[in-house]
């Protein structure tokens, strides 16, 4: 059964996130797994420093449960099989645990929290550290915005071999609404536009050897400008969603290298589903 995991802190952009999420599980008949991470709280003691005292634990874990139980409810009347845990501990090693018991196919967050340290963390600057450490397909859905009748996914696309297996993932979020999905590419050398050219028919070609999907397109964009060429390209498409792949970077890297990843993730207006590359093997 496809899963997907949704952790909320109950602020409007993580509901907003749950119901983007019931309407994909709801779609895929798969099942939709909610969780609440209560936050260790720290407490001073002498010169050595903090120590975290589960201080009201288990009136936070009962209330967790409650809100929890109450959500599930309700996506259950919906024909949204939910199932629920709270977790407890710091985001990133707590959630990582989740990931290795719930198993998901795909993990959808908001990007933006409120009223809480742990809403702030996790849902706004601590977003791409969540998706680096998570390993799975990870969709952002930006506050406010809507599950619609999806009719455009764009995969931005760097001719990684990778690309063509998670082309298979969205290829079943695009069934759902008979979605066109477009492959698109931005050379940002001109002198190199023709060997990309090259290079994009080569990746059609294996891609419609292992993806049957006849609503597909591709695209090859000339531009220096990166970000600005696929940003044009997702607004006059009218994009609904954007897809795209990121390696894995140390700590130095991510402190030292620009993220296009991080930039559509930051700034979005449609969700972004973003891919982990396990590999650097390009066509």
């Amino acid at each position: 059964m496809f899963t997907i995991l949704c952790p909320t802190d109950f602020s409007e952009a993580a509901h907003n996130a749950v119901l983007y999420a019931s309407e994909i599980a709801k779609n895929l008949h798969g099942r939709l797994h909610l969780t609440h991470i209560v936050h260790p709280t720290y407490v001073a003691v002498d010169s050595n420093g903090l120590f975290m005292a589960d201080v009201g634990l288990e009136e936070q874990q009962e209330a967790s449960n409650e809100r929890l139980d109450k959500l599930a409810k309700e996506l259950n009347n919906k024909d949204v099989t939910v199932t629920i845990s709270t977790e407890y501990g710091f985001w990133d090693n707590a959630l990582s645990d989740l990931k290795e018991k719930v198993k998901p196919d795909l993990l959808v967050s908001g990007t933006q929290g409120a009223g809480s340290v742990f809403s702030a963390k996790f849902f706004g600057m601590n977003t791409m550290d969540m998706i680096q450490r998570i390993d799975c397909p990870v969709l952002v859905v930006p506050p406010h915005y809507k599950f619609s009748q999806m009719e455009q996914i764009v995969y931005a696309t760097d001719y990684q071999f990778e690309d063509i297996d998670h082309a298979e993932f969205v290829v079943k979020l695009a069934k759902i609404t008979s979605a066109s999905m477009s492959f698109v590419h931005v050379s940002s050398n001109p002198k190199e536009a023709k060997n990309d050219q090259v290079v994009m028919d080569w990746f059609k070609e294996m891609l419609e050897q292992q993806v049957k999907y006849p609503k597909t397109n591709y695209s090859l964009l000339v531009d220096q400008n990166t970000d600005k060429a696929l940003e044009r390209f997702v607004t006059d498409a009218e994009v609904d969603l954007l897809c795209v792949s990121m390696r894995h970077k140390s700590v130095l890297q991510q402190l030292f290298s620009h993220s296009h990843t991080y930039k559509f993730v930051a700034d979005a207006v449609v969700p972004v589903l973003v891919f982990h590359l396990h590999d650097n093997f390009r066509l």
